[in-house]
Order: C-alpha cells, then sequence, then structure tokens
C-alpha cells in the first residue's frame, strides 16, 4: 500500500509538473528582480517618519533595494547630522534594515562615505602614496649627498570653492570651521622629504644600491673616481581624501596596496556589523577607483619594495632608472610590467580579495565597481560577488560581465543613469534607453543613480546629489515611474534566470598595455579605454558585436582554470564556448600560451589573429622564461607569411591563425545570428525553457521581418515588457524554410525564447492596420493639477503644442502635472481591436478612457492598445502628462532661490556651459517643451 501511494505521489508531482510546465508567464517577483537604487544620506541627517515615508514611496514605485552611502550634509541641517559609525548613525541604519526587511527590500551599504574607502581613522602610514625619482651627478665628490633632501611645495585642491592657501586653511582650523565646511579633496602638507632608495651608477654602467645605507650616509662605501649618477626614490603622501564625504567620513583615502591598511580601515566597521541588527544587510559596496583624479598618482605603497622583491625575485631598487623610463626601451618595457603586474597583484590580493574574505566572514557579499583600477579588472570583478559597471558604452560592460560569466556569478550590476543628461532634463525614457544598453551588455542588476534622502518638509526641489537622475518624489515624472520599474522588474526576472551563453571567448591582451612606456607609472583600466583604443582587440570585438557573435573577455589568470569537453570549452564558472581568439599580442606569460596548447591538444578550437605572440613580458628571470616560451611557440608549425587562414592539428583540437577573423571564424564552425545583419541588438542566455534572447531595435526605422527558427522542433514565444505581453510568434513554413515574424518598433525591446515545450499560449499580437486612422482633435480642456512655482489656470485649445507656448500665466516656469480631457464620438466597429498614439509626450503620461485607467506611459512610444468594447458613442479619454523639473529649476535660479544648500560640491553641472562661477546654474535655459503634443491617432488593427 506504502509503495502505491508512493508511486501515486509521484505520478502526481510529475503530472504537475508537465501542467506548470506548459504555462508560460513573467516569473515570481523578488526583490532582486526589481530595480534598486543608490540611496544618499546628506550628512546622515535621517529621521525615522522620512525613512519610513521614503521606503514606503520606493516600495509603491517598484524598488527592490536600496544602498545607503552617506553623503555630505545640507546647510542649515548640522544639529541633525550623525557622524559616519556613530552609535546614532548605526541606530539609524538598524532602522532602516527592519523598515526595509518588513516592506520586502533589500539593503546594501557602502563601506565608506563618498568614495574611495577612507575616513579619519586613516594614517599617514595607511594613507595613499607616491613615488618621486630625483636624479643627481657628481664626479665621486661627496656633495652629491646634500642633494638628497627635498623640499616638497604643500598643494591643496577643495571641492567647488575658490583655491585655498596654507595660511588661511590653517586659520579657519583655529577657528573651528568643520571638515564639511572645508571640503578637501585632496591634501600634501609642505615638508622635507628624503630617499626610501638610492642607486648608484658609474658612466660604464656598474650599480650600486645603497638604499640600506640611507640612515647612515657616512657608512657609504666611498665611490671611486668619476662621473656617477645616482637615482633617489622618494616616498611622500599622496594625500587623495575621501571625496564627498559625510560628517565623521572625512579623511585620507587608504593605500589599496596594502594588506595591513586594507585591514587596519576594515577593522572599524567590524563592532557595527557583528550586531545582529545588521543580519538582514544584503552586501557591502565599493564605488569605482577613482584615486588618481587628484595631483600626482597614487603608485607607491610601504609594502611594495618587499612585496616585488619577494614575487620578481629581484630588487625594484636596483632598476630605479628603468622604471622610471631612463634604461633602454625594452628594459624599460620590461621592468615597468613587472612593477604593474606586483601592483595588479597587490591590489587584487590584498584589497579586493581581503575586503571580499572579510565581508564572507560577517555573512555579507560584496558589490564593487573595479573599473578605473590599475589593475586587471576582469580579475577585480571575478573576486567579488557582484560586479558592477557604469556608464553608456556596452564594450565597458562586458568587462564587469564577462568577468561574472566567466567565474560563475549570478548577478552582474550596473550604476544606472549616472548624469545621463545635464541635470534635471532626463526622461524615463531615456532613462530606458539606458537601461537597455546596460542588458545588451550582459547586465541583470540595475542600480539607479540615484535618489536622496529628503524630508517630506524640504522645500522643493528638495536635498539632491548631483551627477543625477533624481529617482525621488519630487520629480514631476515620480507618479509615472512605477511602469519603468515594471519594465526592469520583467526583463531581469528573466535575464537572472538560466546561464549565460556565448561563442567565442576573446583574450584581454594586458602583457601589451602593461609593457606600454608612459609618462605615468600606472595605467588605468575602463572598458575599451586608450590602453587598448585601436588594437586588433578593440577592433576585433567590435567586429564581433557588430556582425552577431556572442562573445565575452578572459584574463590570463583565469584561462588556467579552463577545461575541455567534447571541444568545448569550459571555464571555472562554466561558461562553454566553441573557439578562444587571441588578437594580435606582442607579449605572452609562457604558462598561458602552455595552457592554451595544452587546451588544443584536448580538443580546443585557438585562434590567433593576425600573428602569434612574439615574446614573454617582464624583466624577471627573462632568459629562462623566453627560452620555454619560444618552445612552446615552435609546436605551431606555421607558414613564414600569415594568410587570411591557416590551420593547424594539434592533439584533438586545432589552431587557427590567419588575418580575416570572419574566415577563421567560419572555418571553425562559429554561428553567429541573423539579428544583427537587421539591425537588431541582442543578448542570449540558457534557460531550462529553452534559448532566451533580449533584443533591441537600435535602428532608425521599425522592423517587420522574417528570421529563421533554429529547428522544426522549436516554438517560438515572444515577450513584451513594457506591455506585459506573451505570445507564440507567427510561424511561416514556406519551402522548408521555417521562419517566425519579429515586428519591433525604433528603440523597442522584446525577450523571445525558442522552447521546445509547447506553451498553452494565444498567439502574439501583431500591429496590423485594418482601416482609416483617425485623428481626435480638441476641443481639449487642460487642468493644472499639481507642481509650481505656480499653478497656470485652466486652458482650453484645439492645437496641442507644448505648454509653454499657451498665452497663460506661469506655465514657461512650471514643472508639475497636467490633465487633458477630449470628448469625441465614435461609430467604429467594437468587435476589433484598436491603437491609441499619442504621438509626442514631453515627458510622462496616464489614460483612462471612459473611466477605465490604462496605467502609465513612459515612452520611447506613446501608444495603446484597446479593444474597441471599450468604446462608446460618446467617449472622454483623460491623459495626465507630467514634464521635467527643468522649467521650475530655471525659475529658482533667475530669481534667486536658495535651493543650493549642500556642503562640498553645491552643486556642479555635467556641462560647463551650465557652470556659473564653477556653480551649476539654469537661469539661461529656455522653456523645455512640456504637455502632450500629439497629434493623437486612433487606428483600427488586427
Amino acid at each position: 500500500m506504502k509503495k502505491i501511494i508512493s508511486f501515486l505521489i509521484v505520478f502526481s508531482l510529475h503530472l504537475f509538473s508537465l501542467q506548470a510546465q506548459s504555462i508560460l508567464e513573467w516569473p515570481r517577483v523578488e526583490s532582486v528582480h526589481k530595480p534598486w537604487v543608490r540611496w544618499w544620506w546628506h550628512g546622515s541627517a535621517v529621521e525615522k517618519k522620512d525613512l519610513q515615508w521614503m521606503l514606503d514611496e520606493l516600495n509603491s514605485k517598484g524598488i527592490g533595494g536600496v544602498e545607503i552611502t552617506p553623503i555630505y550634509g545640507v546647510k542649515g541641517e548640522e544639529d541633525k547630522f550623525k557622524s559616519f559609525l556613530s552609535r546614532d548613525w548605526q541606530d539609524a541604519v538598524s532602522f532602516t534594515l527592519r523598515e526595509a526587511q518588513k516592506r520586502g527590500l533589500g539593503v546594501d551599504l557602502a563601506n565608506a562615505t563618498g568614495w574611495p574607502f577612507g575616513g579619519p581613522w586613516v594614517t599617514k602610514q595607511d594613507a595613499s602614496k607616491s613615488i618621486y625619482l630625483k636624479k643627481i651627478t657628481s664626479n665621486g665628490v661627496d656633495s652629491w649627498k646634500d642633494s638628497l633632501k627635498l623640499f616638497r611645495e604643500g598643494f591643496i585642491r577643495v571641492a567647488n570653492q575658490s583655491p585655498l592657501t596654507f595660511s588661511v586653511y590653517d586659520q579657519k582650523k583655529k577657528s573651528g570651521v568643520s571638515s564639511q565646511e572645508l571640503s578637501i579633496d585632496q591634501l600634501q602638507n609642505p615638508e622635507d622629504i628624503y630617499p626610501i632608495a638610492l642607486l648608484a651608477v658609474d658612466s660604464a654602467g656598474l650599480k650600486i644600491d645603497l638604499s640600506d645605507k640611507l640612515n647612515n650616509l657616512s657608512s657609504m662605501p666611498i665611490l671611486s673616481k668619476g662621473k656617477w649618477t645616482f637615482y633617489a626614490a622618494y616616498s611622500v603622501l599622496h594625500g587623495k581624501m575621501v571625496e564627498r564625504a559625510a560628517p565623521g567620513g572625512e579623511g585620507y583615502a587608504i593605500d589599496h596596496f596594502s594588506l595591513s591598511a586594507t585591514r587596519n580601515y576594515l577593522s572599524a566597521f567590524d563592532s557595527v556589523v557583528q550586531s545582529n541588527s545588521f543580519a538582514s544587510l544584503r552586501s557591502f559596496f565599493n564605488d569605482s577607483y577613482e584615486v588618481d583624479d587628484a595631483k600626482g598618482q597614487a603608485n607607491f605603497s610601504d609594502e611594495l619594495f618587499s612585496y616585488f622583491n619577494d614575487k620578481m625575485g629581484y630588487r625594484l631598487e636596483s632598476e630605479l632608472p628603468a622604471l622610471f623610463g631612463l634604461d633602454s626601451l625594452d628594459k624599460n618595457r620590461r621592468v615597468r610590467y613587472d612593477y604593474r603586474m606586483v601592483v595588479d597583484e597587490m591590489i587584487l590580493n590584498n584589497f579586493t580579495g581581503t575586503w571580499t574574505d572579510w565581508a564572507h566572514q560577517k555573512g555579507k557579499l560584496t558589490r564593487n565597481q573595479s573599473h578605473g583600477s590599475p589593475a586587471n579588472t576582469l580579475d577585480l570583478y571575478s573576486r567579488v560577488d557582484i560586479p558592477e559597471t557604469e556608464g553608456t558604452e556596452i564594450m565597458r560592460f562586458k568587462f564587469a560581465s564577462s568577468a561574472a560569466h566567466v567565474s560563475g556569478k549570478k548577478l552582474i550590476a550596473a550604476e544606472t543613469a549616472t548624469w545621463l543628461n545635464e541635470n534635471f532634463t532626463t526622461s524615463w525614457a531615456q532613462v530606458k534607453k539606458a537601461v537597455d544598453q546596460y542588458f545588451l551588455g550582459g547586465v541583470n542588476h540595475i542600480v539607479y543613480h540615484g535618489t536622496a534622502y529628503s524630508p517630506q518638509q524640504a522645500s522643493w526641489p528638495g536635498w539632491l546629489f548631483y551627477a543625477a537622475v533624481q529617482f525621488q518624489p519630487t520629480n514631476p515624472q515620480w507618479n509615472d515611474f512605477k511602469k519603468l520599474n515594471e519594465y526592469v522588474t520583467r526583463v531581469q526576472s528573466w535575464l537572472q534566470k538560466g546561464d549565460p551563453s556565448t561563442d567565442v571567448l576573446v583574450y584581454y591582451p594586458l602583457a601589451d598595455a602593461y609593457s606600454a612606456p608612459g609618462d605615468n607609472l600606472l595605467q588605468h583600466f575602463d572598458g575599451m579605454d586608450k590602453n587598448v583604443e585601436g588594437s586588433v582587440f578593440s577592433k576585433a570585438a567590435s567586429w564581433l558585436l557588430k556582425n552577431g557573435y556572442a562573445f565575452d573577455f578572459f584574463s590570463d589568470r583565469q584561462v588556467l582554470n579552463f577545461s575541455v569537453n567534447q571541444q568545448e570549452i569550459i571555464t571555472e564558472g562554466n561558461l562553454k564556448a566553441k573557439i578562444i581568439l587571441i588578437p594580435a599580442v606582442q607579449y605572452m606569460e609562457g604558462k598561458t600560451l602552455e595552457k592554451l596548447l595544452e587546451l588544443a591538444r584536448q580538443g580546443a578550437r585557438i585562434a590567433f589573429l593576425d600573428k602569434l605572440p612574439d615574446d614573454v613580458p617582464g624583466f624577471y628571470d627573462y632568459k629562462n622564461r623566453s627560452k620555454f616560451f619560444s618552445e612552446e611557440t615552435k609546436q605551431m608549425r606555421f607558414a613564414s607569411t600569415v594568410q587570411p587562414v591557416e590551420l593547424y592539428a594539434l592533439g584533438s583540437g586545432m589552431i587557427f591563425l590567419g588575418t580575416d577573423l570572419q574566415k577563421i571564424l567560419t572555418k571553425a564552425a562559429v554561428p553567429y545570428e541573423r539579428l544583427s545583419a537587421k539591425g537588431l541588438n541582442w543578448i542570449r542566455r540558457e534557460l531550462p525553457e529553452g534559448a532566451l534572447y533580449f533584443v533591441e531595435n537600435n535602428s532608425t526605422r521599425k522592423i517587420n521581418s522574417l528570421f529563421k527558427i533554429p529547428s522544426k522542433d522549436v516554438q517560438v514565444y515572444l515577450l513584451n515588457p513594457i506591455t506585459g505581453d506573451i505570445g507564440k510568434a507567427r510561424v511561416l513554413n514556406d519551402n522548408e524554410q521555417n521562419e517566425f515574424q519579429l515586428s519591433i518598433d525604433k528603440d523597442e525591446t522584446i525577450l523571445i525564447l525558442f522552447s521546445k515545450v509547447d506553451f498553452k499560449v494565444a498567439n502574439y499580437f501583431y500591429d496590423t492596420y485594418l482601416g482609416k486612422t483617425d485623428t481626435l482633435t480638441g476641443p481639449w480642456k487642460i487642468q493644472f493639477l499639481s507642481g509650481g512655482p505656480a499653478l497656470p489656470s485652466d486652458y482650453t485649445t484645439t492645437d496641442l503644442s507644448s505648454w509653454t507656448e499657451w498665452p497663460i500665466k506661469f506655465v514657461k516656469d512650471f514643472s508639475g502635472s497636467a490633465r487633458y480631457t477630449l470628448n469625441f464620438k465614435w461609430s467604429g466597429n467594437s468587435s476589433i481591436d484598436y491603437l491609441l498614439n499619442f504621438g509626442v509626450v514631453h515627458s510622462t503620461c496616464s489614460v483612462k478612457i471612459n473611466g477605465v485607467d490604462f496605467g502609465s506611459l513612459i515612452g520611447p512610444q506613446y501608444t495603446l492598445r484597446i479593444t474597441g468594447s471599450i468604446l462608446k458613442e460618446q467617449n472622454t479619454i483623460e491623459v495626465t502628462v507630467s514634464n521635467l523639473m527643468a522649467n521650475r529649476i530655471a525659475y529658482l535660479d533667475r530669481n534667486g532661490v536658495a535651493w543650493k544648500k549642500f556642503y562640498n560640491i553645491n552643486m556642479s553641472a555635467k556641462h560647463k556651459e551650465n557652470l556659473i562661477n564653477g556653480v551649476f546654474s539654469a537661469s539661461s535655459w529656455k522653456p523645455f517643451l512640456s504637455g502632450l503634443l500629439g497629434p493623437v491617432l486612433l487606428s483600427p488593427i488586427e
């Protein structure tokens, strides 16, 4: 009997599973599917009732979580400031965590105020350092010793203020001026400095390292007569301070190369996060590496010489001329490479790895922006739990997403819409466009940039952070914000499922960049920046993107963990690819080449584009490493002249060499997506249900075309994330050509699922026009509902135009919402559907027809599909339109209203033409288009 019951249970579960599989719907929404938002706490001057109110507002608009980042304060609110890490501050964070949890919201916390990591507890020993070189010549007498001491001039850089002299700075400090008011961004005190390393070189090239004699100059050996050149290296405080620091967070930025500096910095948080009240915190956050946006470079650490000597097997102190580019070009390149590789490893292990390990010990994740670092961003992104990118370019995003794909991270975040346009001039349609680019670049976890905590009673526009799209209640578009977030949620609920899908793994040629000469000791890596600009790597990646190939980048460290299974290359994170591509490189580590050849022997396809690598980089153990590299290279027997494509069998795999990337990939049987040929952008994921594509029409026109279906046993489903519609695509079987129809408007996006499961869904809706389009003309009655600086009076018009052009008071300065009402007759067919197109809208709207609420439209298309049954002989349509913040901001600036009341940067502009005396001003702006501009069209559709 028990066996029968067990069988029935298993059989019932199986039937239930099959039934569940037959339903295609949007995944059940979790907080991580929703967009999150960076939440600035100005001065941490937060109060419980307003924290609750803002959490309610964010939750009601579809936000899934917040990242708390304390920032500079608001003038006049000093009595409410809560010093960073103080008991009051901890209580505020704990309260927020509890309230967020009640609402199902997640919370992350910045491990600093502003950026980068730093604070008042960071000592000069733990602060960022710079190394300088002085060259001294002598004829063998001891006078050179007097030249060793240097005087460094002092330097102060402040945020958004007039230059500050040391006398004024000292006076202000003595008079009790707060760190918030001083807003110091970089501080280098005037001081005498002494060398930490000294190298003597005679005219014959004899080198004597005198570094260990610096503490006792009299003990230095007597140098023989003749001309000597002395190279003295100095370590000095770089002086970079925490940028945009909150009260209690002001201080030096840490030395990111130093293990002890990182540990000492994090120890300040130990007692804070050990509290049970922080249990629901998801992760700690680190902003992008922005140390070297100050004067000079943070290019040294007290630990560097020792670390270098242990890693490279020779003393960097003995190669100071080459380090600073004063030896032969080849020697300079090789020593510079070794130095940069050591810095790379120190950041990876001593900072990023140590921070992540610390967070894991606390039961938390790390969310990190690795870009901008003087290290391999692919490795840094791989070392954290949630890689985060920012910017506007897909290729930049792919460094974070590639690292996640290769290493097996599920979430790829993006700081989204940072200074997308000038302050106060960004619409939700423009945000959606930016979000779509992130999705195409592999991002699946949007974090808006951002919203500021602002009390309900604060006068408009409230507390704000510059460099942001203001995602907060004072933005007139707030009424329609939920529509944008529903869209993001639908897309992310699918993009976070399954596994990434790629065909080509592209080698990131960092050895060439690290070997490049230049004035700066360190380079900073941020996507396709100047370090790789114009390289074969950059050109190949752009070509792959344009021509429909799915690809990801990988690093030297990552390839060491690759394996092969039946010709598929498999990464540590279980990403599978068909080929490895090595764009033309000059230098490659021997162990990297050795691994590539090992993969080929096991069945992998390896392609070298344009040329084979020439040699190993670096100076350490160069002769032995170069000999090994040469022996490995000899295993690839290609002609001396590179052909469009050559191939050579090695083991059970294949090595390709050629100048024609298209021919190489064709020869290697690597597929491409025909969507790209039609002007569509896409990204692909592998799901249990099948292959999922997120597709965007980035062309200038609507695309209505047929596309090939991968195989006959595959069904095609279309999921519209803006409307929520799901349906089976129209399929045409003509002369054995298995194709489906895709109709997608300019800037529109769609999800396409190719699945062997026959889901029970209706056919997808295609807009096929059936007859004459009617233009809905006025009179339109307009009532201004909310906003300011004052509500314009009601207005009636038959000519839809920007309300800023109407002959009534206040409209040119008005930012807010207005309701357009139109009564119209209709005598159409109630059994068919209609498309209602509102034409041009500035900037968002919501629609009611005969009392039925159709929700919000955010653009770029302002259209609704409605059933004819909703229409009557007499109809009323209500369109509530909200414009940008810009016109009201311009009014405030023209009339001298003091809304800019922030410490530190107060406030900056994206474009210099909007700066007056270093401060943002909209006083010269002409009114931005606002309202419903139409035309409003009603079209019968199939």
